[in-house]
């Protein structure tokens, strides 16, 4: 089987591991004792005795792996941030969608959302919304972001 594996300050990583494997031995084959494994979307860690099939992982799956059980995300537009508590596994675009909306972000029309991203707070990095949040944690398991303008590429 074949798993993308999202990691703190990392690149995907593409891994092989067998099909009858635990999320243990899947924690274990990465090096990351004293690691969670979240499949995308879960809200919760993957019990690490439980085979990979039964917590949800099947071939090709994202998973997170790291030691945040949740991460305090904080998004900044203008002059003001909105937080959140999510699963080291939620995506970015969900992130974004949050930050966007009319309930819990800063209501941005549908034309605006077309042209805003998430760029990583104090740097110009934009990264894709599909990456896993967890990637982009400090040790205090918080990821900041400010909502900008996509940088734009002409041809």
């Amino acid at each position: 089987m074949e798993l993308f594996i999202h990691r703190r300050d990392r690149d995907v990583e593409l891994v092989q591991i067998p099909d009858d494997s635990t999320v243990g031995d899947l924690v274990n084959l990465l090096g990351a004792a004293e690691s969670n494994a979240y499949p995308e979307g879960a809200p919760e860690a993957a019990q690490l005795s439980a085979a990979l099939a039964a917590a949800g992982i099947t071939n090709r799956s994202n998973v997170y792996v790291g030691i945040c059980r949740k991460v305090e995300v904080s998004v900044r537009y203008q002059s003001e941030t909105k937080q959140y508590e999510v699963p080291p596994s939620t995506t970015l675009q969900s992130v974004f969608d949050r930050a966007a909306s009319d309930g819990e972000g800063f209501a941005l029309s549908p034309a605006d959302r077309a042209k805003y991203t998430l760029q990583v707070f104090g740097t110009s990095e934009q990264p894709d919304l599909s990456r896993h949040v967890g990637v982009f944690v400090n040790d205090s398991c918080v990821a900041s972001f400010d909502l900008v303008l996509q940088d734009r590429f002409q041809g």
